[in-house]
């Protein structure tokens, strides 16, 4: 596998995360001279304390085989996880400032979360408080995705 294909790999898999995450595949000299291939995920991003999903393999192909179904069975609880991020923060921008924009919502969530994700989040903030119907309100122009 050359490091042209596993960046492309790495990149997709980092890609349905989300803008945020990070994700990253080396090999270990310490210890592991049977699984000394590791590759990482960070879905919420490499400095979150939300956590990472990581295996181990012997070659990068079976490492990034093992990533990727980690990934896919994590991934529901992501965009539990994601949705609910997403709802509180409608709620603070709705109570903040009146109404909430994607383009406020883009301060932390990526463009993609919000299109695929912000109907889910506006209706669980309609549930998690009682000022509803919450929405998110689309830019247009400068402020645009």
């Amino acid at each position: 596998m050359t490091p042209a294909e596993i960046s492309k790999e790495l990149a997709s898999i980092k890609n349905e995360a989300g803008a945020n995450a990070y994700a990253s595949l080396h090999v270990d000299c310490d210890g592991y001279a049977t699984d000394s291939v590791y590759a990482v995920l960070y879905p919420y991003g490499m400095c979150s304390t939300k956590g990472s999903i990581s295996v181990r393999g012997k070659t990068f192909e079976k490492a990034l085989v093992d990533l990727r179904e980690k990934w896919a069975k994590y991934s529901d609880e992501h965009r539990s996880q994601t949705i609910r991020s997403m709802a509180l923060a409608i709620i603070r921008l709705t109570t903040e400032t009146g109404d909430c924009t994607d383009a406020a919502l883009r301060q932390e969530f990526d463009a993609a979360q919000i299109a695929r994700w912000g109907d889910d989040a506006c209706k669980l903030a309609d549930e998690m408080a009682g000022k509803g119907p919450f929405s998110i309100k689309r830019k247009r122009g400068a402020n645009a995705a």
